[in-house]
C-alpha cells in the first residue's frame, strides 16, 4: 500500500487560507453586486437627464474649452453635428466669440461658477441667439470639467423687444394725440 500524508494542522492551515482568499462570501459578492447596480442605475440615470433635457448641456475641458460631450438639445439649437463638435472648442466652431469665451473663463476662475450670464451665440447657420449662461466645476473620471447648461431666451429677447417698442408707439400716440 502506498504511503499516504496524513492531514497535518499544517496542511489544512495552508488549504483552508487559500480557500479563503480566492473565494469571496455570498454577502460580499451580493453587496458588490447591489454597489454595481446601483453605479450603473446611477450612471443610466445621468446620462438620460443629461440627453433629454430641455436645455443646452455640454462638458469640457475647463483649461481648453474643448468640448467632450454634448446633449441633443446643444444639437437642435446649435445646427451642428456631434462629429463636428466633440474635440473642438466653442471658439473653433464659432458657437461663441474668444472675447466672451475669455470674459465667462474669467468670472468663472474668479468664483468658481458663472450663474445666469447672457451669451450671444451664433448658429452654424450663421444666426445669432441669445442664452441665459450658467457653468460649474464638477469631476469626471477624477479630472475636473466644465458643466455647462444654457437657455435659448431669444424668443423671450424678440419679445421683450416688441413689448418695448409696443409701449413707446402707444405713448408717442398718447403724447400726440388732441386733446
Amino acid at each position: 500500500m502506498a504511503d499516504k500524508k496524513k492531514p497535518t494542522a499544517k496542511n489544512n492551515a495552508k488549504t483552508t487560507g487559500a480557500a479563503k482568499k480566492t473565494t469571496a462570501s455570498p454577502q460580499t459578492a451580493n453587496t458588490n453586486n447591489q454597489a454595481k447596480d446601483t453605479l450603473q442605475e446611477s450612471e443610466e440615470k445621468f446620462s438620460k437627464i443629461f440627453q433629454q433635457a430641455p436645455l443646452l448641456i455640454t462638458l469640457s475641458e475647463i483649461e481648453t474649452g474643448r468640448l467632450l460631450e454634448i446633449n441633443n438639445k446643444f444639437l437642435e439649437i446649435s445646427g451642428f453635428t456631434r462629429d463636428e463638435v466633440i474635440g473642438r472648442t466653442v471658439v473653433e466652431i464659432g458657437w461663441n466669440s474668444e472675447e466672451q469665451r475669455t470674459r465667462l473663463r474669467q468670472i468663472f476662475l474668479k468664483h468658481g461658477r458663472v450663474e445666469g450670464m447672457e451669451l450671444y451665440l451664433r448658429r452654424k447657420d450663421g444666426r445669432k441667439i441669445t442664452c441665459l449662461y450658467n457653468g460649474e466645476s464638477i469631476m469626471v473620471n477624477g479630472k475636473p470639467q466644465l458643466l455647462s447648461i444654457a437657455q435659448d431666451i431669444t424668443e423671450r429677447k424678440h419679445s421683450e423687444e416688441a413689448l418695448r417698442e409696443s409701449q413707446a408707439l402707444l405713448e408717442t400716440v398718447i403724447e400726440t394725440a388732441p386733446t
